[in-house]
Formats: C-alpha cells, sequence, structure tokens
C-alpha cells in the first residue's frame, strides 16, 4: 500500500513541480480526516498551525487546492488508503 501511496504523490509533485512534498503529503492527510465537513484555506491553515505546527501559509494552501487540477477522494478505500486506514 504504502508503494501505491508513494507512486501517486511523486506523479502529482513531478506534473506540478512542487518543492515541498511533505506539505502536500500532509495536506492530503488534513483533507482526507475531513471529508464530508466544510472547510476553507483559513480553516487548512490553522489546523496545520495547531495540530502540525507547521507555518504553511494560506496562499500556499490555496495554490494546492485552488490549481485546475484537483484531486478528490471519490473513492472511500483512496481514503482510507490515505490515512491507513486509520
Amino acid at each position: 500500500m504504502r508503494l501505491f501511496r508513494e507512486t501517486y504523490i511523486k506523479d502529482i509533485v513531478e506534473r506540478n513541480n512542487i518543492e515541498k512534498q511533505q506539505e502536500l503529503e500532509d495536506l492530503l492527510n488534513v483533507l482526507a480526516s475531513s471529508i464530508g465537513a466544510l472547510t476553507n484555506p483559513t480553516k487548512i491553515e490553522a489546523t496545520f498551525k495547531s495540530r502540525l505546527y507547521s507555518s504553511i501559509s494560506n496562499n500556499t494552501i490555496s495554490k494546492y487546492i485552488g490549481s485546475p487540477l484537483k484531486y478528490y477522494f471519490e473513492d472511500v478505500g483512496l481514503c482510507n488508503a490515505r490515512l491507513d486506514f486509520r
């Protein structure tokens, strides 16, 4: 399962020239954990600060989730795989 996760993350990073892969992975985890809840970049930024002690900016989050290429957890299995079925 881990190999699958590493493969699709690598693809997203390469296609979008993302420099900070860990930020993207953390963002995916935050989004996967909040399935079904309304969210926005400001709420995500607050989550990063309080839970991950990260200083990712609202603008960076907006770039990640506001790009023309959007990624959704259409399949509960993909969401669960991202979160290690917790």
